[in-house]
């Protein structure tokens, strides 16, 4: 039986970028977005490319849950040995006392619950000898304050801890599971930052403005990263945040002892010893 990727957000930025890398490897794709049209435009273009792989898709709106349902019923009959959830929305922007419940509901569902729901669908069907590697991107305001972006990034902070307690949970089974800050791209994002009269003159609107108006995105540290974290090379590690930009992640597999045995590269609470001063702790 096939063994398949499974990449959820296929149609947006990252996804699209992750899914003509797989692709272009050779491996049999399952993808999955919540617009239908994009998502059959999507492998109607891929499937003619590569005409010797198998490509499936699965519409699903991850703001519903009961559309995760029907996704994972879908993907029953199927054998998937890596999941990389490309995924995500920012939802309201602005102060937090503006935004909906309804509308943080949505992100959260999005971000986290359904990030959830099919990291335990694969880990449940896992065989005795199979091997799954799982990939969830982070996002800005996950590793430290991102005012106006309140829904965001308390959703991406709590998957970040999800992760972390998942691999740990999960430690003697035969898979792996760490999150990717992938930096700032030019995404659907970036234009919403820009749209929003509430973000005008910060370091966001600034930092969108710039990634917008690159002529050329470079997916290379993103998608190589990708490539570690899929493969055997990066087997050992586990339950860690790495940044495509600044991390020296081709290094890791020379410190796997480190790594496994330490809080490095995880989100922790700073104290005053950590900082050099006495005065804060006992």
């Amino acid at each position: 039986m096939n063994r398949f990727a499974f990449i959820s957000g296929a149609t947006g930025f990252v996804g699209l970028k992750i899914t003509e890398h797989l692709a272009n490897q050779g491996k049999d794709l399952i993808l999955s977005g919540r617009d239908e049209h994009q998502l059959k435009k999507l492998l109607k273009n891929i499937s003619k490319r590569y005409s010797n792989q198998t490509f499936r898709g699965v519409v699903c709106n991850l703001a519903n849950p009961t559309s995760w349902q029907f996704a994972g019923n879908a993907l029953q009959d199927f054998r998937v040995d890596q999941y990389i959830n490309c995924a995500g929305v920012q939802g309201e922007l602005g102060s937090s006392s503006e935004i909906s419940y309804e509308d943080m509901v949505d992100v959260f569902n999005v971000n986290l619950f359904s990030s959830i729901y099919f990291t335990n669908f694969f880990v449940n069907k896992l065989r005795d000898k199979d091997k799954l590697s799982i990939i969830h991107f982070s996002g800005g305001g996950s590793t430290g304050p991102r005012p106006l972006f309140m829904s965001y990034s308390l959703s991406k902070t709590a998957l970040l801890r999800f992760v972390e307690n998942f691999a740990i949970e999960n430690s003697k089974k035969n898979l792996k599971i760490n999150a990717v800050a992938p930096g700032v791209i030019p995404s659907k994002m970036q234009a919403e930052v820009l749209a929003n009269e509430n973000l005008r003159e910060t370091k966001d609107y600034f930092n969108a403005f710039e990634s917008l108006s690159r002529q050329n995105y470079n997916p290379a540290k993103l998608l190589s990263l990708c490539d570690f974290l899929l493969n055997e090379k990066s087997d050992g590690i586990n339950g860690k945040l790495l940044s495509a930009e600044w991390d020296n992640w081709a290094e890791w597999p020379n410190h796997r002892n480190q790594l496994k045995n330490s809080d490095l590269y995880t989100l922790r609470r700073i104290t005053g010893r950590d900082r050099g001063e006495e005065w804060g702790d006992l």
